[in-house]
């Protein structure tokens, strides 16, 4: 067995990458709820997953970070043969 510390798997949570957004700014056929996880377009094409943290009025509160960001990762291996 051994462990993965979070700056050697997923990292740590980075403060820039939690965005309060403009709901102005987003789909208007979006509904949020917190915890849920949206892929967010961006210019260039490419996609952005992010996890609502807040829904208010006005804007919508996002953290991208991975969310394994400052996890552990422990991995079990069982050798079952060597060539």
């Amino acid at each position: 067995m051994f462990l993965l510390d979070p700056w050697q798997a997923f990292g740590q949570s980075q403060e820039a990458l939690i965005q309060s957004m403009p709901k102005a700014d987003l789909p208007d056929d979006m509904t949020f709820e917190v915890d849920q996880l949206f892929e967010f377009a961006m210019p260039n094409g490419q996609t952005l997953a992010g996890r609502i943290l807040e829904v208010g009025d006005e804007a919508v509160k996002v953290d991208f970070n991975h969310p394994l960001a400052d996890m552990a990762i422990e991995f079990e291996v069982e050798i079952v043969r060597i060539l």
